[in-house]
């Protein structure tokens, strides 16, 4: 693959010199792959060993969107026998160990990314998560990760054992050294045309939205139940997105003076409520 990628890199520099610009987000960025994930021309086998000669036939739809934004993708990264496991084990590539301590493990399943993110021989990492196959990866070694919501972000094109099994369901996401990484992994993901995403992810082509898209009121309005003891909180925002209250989020008693002291404080309006309300 790494012969791969500097050609790769080679035509970017020619798109550059041609058009005086690069060809997206991502232009020239290394971007490595967990194993599972499909990539023209590489394995995915998921660690089974009966599925080691099984060679991808075309891009899963998120190495797509950022092959066309410009990524450059020099490496895949090892994965557990089955996925389903919080470290990275498997009989066809052996152990993959913490970069800090490899008496300890990285994580998994996405514990190749992690590794190789955290000594920095990625800037940005394709993983998957279903029980914290993103999350726990970048905990144990230090980054950042992030599990979307399912079919959030482009999904078609992955291995695995899962077919049929609607009621477990995986999500494609990011693991990096920072907040800015995580943010321009989802802002790219998000390019693909809400066509591609209904067809391959479920999705339906919602948009991502950013908090700058998103404007809030600058007081809340705390409700307060005396019948129940309980107090919910009814953000009245402005703009795009709309919830009329929270469940329950506090316990007091009918005149607390602290619970009142702190809302003042907040600056929130404090209004009786005289029945709970459904949520």
């Amino acid at each position: 693959m790494f012969e791969e990628a500097l050609a790769a890199a080679a035509e970017l520099d020619e798109f550059m010199k041609v058009n005086g610009r690069p060809k997206g987000p991502l232009h020239g960025l290394p971007i490595s792959v967990k194993e599972h994930v499909y990539l023209a021309g590489t394995p995915a086998t998921s660690g089974f060993v009966a599925w080691a000669d099984d060679i991808s036939l075309a891009d899963a739809l998120i190495v797509k969107v950022f092959r066309d934004a410009g990524a450059v993708f020099h490496v895949k990264t090892t994965n557990p026998q089955g996925l389903m496991a919080l470290e990275t084990v498997s009989n066809l590539y052996g152990t993959t160990t913490n970069p800090f301590n490899t008496n300890l493990t990285p994580g998994g399943s996405s514990g190749g990314e992690s590794a190789l993110i955290a000594m920095r021989g990625s800037l940005l990492g394709i993983g998957t998560d279903i029980g914290g196959s993103i999350r726990v990866p970048a905990a144990f070694c230090g980054l950042y990760g992030l599990k979307p919501s399912v079919a959030r972000l482009p999904h078609g094109g992955l291995s695995g054992a899962h077919g049929g099994m609607e009621n477990i369901i995986g999500c494609v996401g990011p693991l990096a050294t920072s907040l800015e990484d995580m943010r321009l992994f989802c802002d790219v993901s998000m390019l693909v045309s809400p066509a591609t995403m209904a067809t391959n992810s479920g999705s339906g082509g919602i948009e991502f939205r950013t908090m700058a898209s998103r404007t809030f009121s600058s007081r809340n309005s705390l409700e307060i139940i005396h019948q129940n003891s309980q107090v919910t909180e009814n953000w009245s925002h402005v703009g795009r997105w709309n919830s009329s209250s929270t469940p329950p989020c506090y316990q007091m008693s009918p005149g607390d003076s602290n619970f009142a002291a702190r809302s003042r404080t907040h600056h929130h309006t404090m209004e009786p409520q005289a029945a709970p309300r459904s949520h």
